[in-house]
């Protein structure tokens, strides 16, 4: 099925609904088709078509999209607003959605199967040039309630409080985060979302699996130290003494929120900082 075509002639193309409602009221008031056709420059055949079925719109074909342009908007916007939220829709949720409201609204669709066909959808997102089918990452639901600009003025508001309180300069500033590696990755499946977005999450249950913290910190000025790993675990079993002791610790738990394990990691930060070569 061709999901682009392109047609090979500009016949429906050159003239416009304005012309063709002024041709067919002067065919109406007794002008003939070929002087009419002539005088607007729109094709004979096209116009002793219109004006015989009495059909002003300027139609391609005898195909017509299922939803109006103002349906199809609303699902627009209705995406973008699930797309913000984390919750962004599959390509099978947008087939289903919309089958869903051509339903509801008792509007003659082709779907089969309670879904809308791949043909609908690649047309709709080929209408919609905007949108487009993304892989998302995975996101904590704490997470995105944390990220939002009332939290993020409030931690840019202290933490330039914090430096002209004690005077720090910019190579005693470092930029410390944590990442989770997880040893059975689940891959979440891609949802539309927007041109150009450079962040598209998905809200996740709990991850599955076993998962490390890795601890990195390094400065604007070059400076870094050897991350540091935390294992999921109570206590250090015989395979802990093959690796490096000042760079590995464990935790019951798999982020970093305990105040005895963030106090051992600042010592070991200032102990083992130094510059890059």
């Amino acid at each position: 099925m061709v999901y682009k075509y392109k047609r090979k002639s500009d016949r429906a193309t050159s003239w416009s609904e304005a012309d063709m409602i002024r041709a067919v009221d002067a065919v109406n008031s007794g002008m003939s088709i070929r002087r009419a056709s002539a005088q607007f420059e729109i094709k004979f055949s096209t116009l002793q078509r219109h004006v015989k079925v009495i059909e002003l719109d300027k139609t391609l074909g005898r195909y017509k999209p299922v939803f109006s342009m103002v349906e199809e908007a609303e699902f627009v916007e209705y995406i973008k607003e699930l797309d913000s939220r984390f919750y962004g829709l599959t390509r099978r949720d947008l087939c289903e959605l919309a089958y869903q409201y051509a339903e509801k609204n008792n509007i003659l669709h082709p779907f089969r199967n309670n879904t809308a066909g791949e043909q609908w959808y690649q047309n709709f997102m080929h209408r919609h040039s905007e949108l487009k089918l993304r892989q998302p990452e995975p996101t904590s639901i704490a997470r995105a309630r944390g990220f939002n600009r009332p939290q993020v003025e409030l931690f840019f508001k202290n933490l330039e409080a914090t430096i002209n309180k004690y005077k720090i300069t910019l190579d005693n500033i470092y930029n410390v985060d944590e990442t989770g590696i997880q040893t059975s990755a689940k891959k979440p499946p891609k949802v539309i979302s927007l041109i150009g977005k450079k962040q598209v999450g998905s809200i996740s249950s709990a991850e599955r699996g076993s998962l490390i913290t890795a601890l990195v910190c390094c400065s604007a000025t070059g400076k870094y130290i050897p991350p540091a790993l935390v294992f999921p675990r109570k206590k250090k079993s015989a395979i802990f003494k093959w690796l490096p002791s000042r760079n590995t610790s464990v935790g019951d738990r798999f982020w970093l929120d305990k105040y005895r394990l963030f106090c051992r990691m600042a010592c070991f930060f200032c102990t083992k900082r130094k510059t890059i070569s």
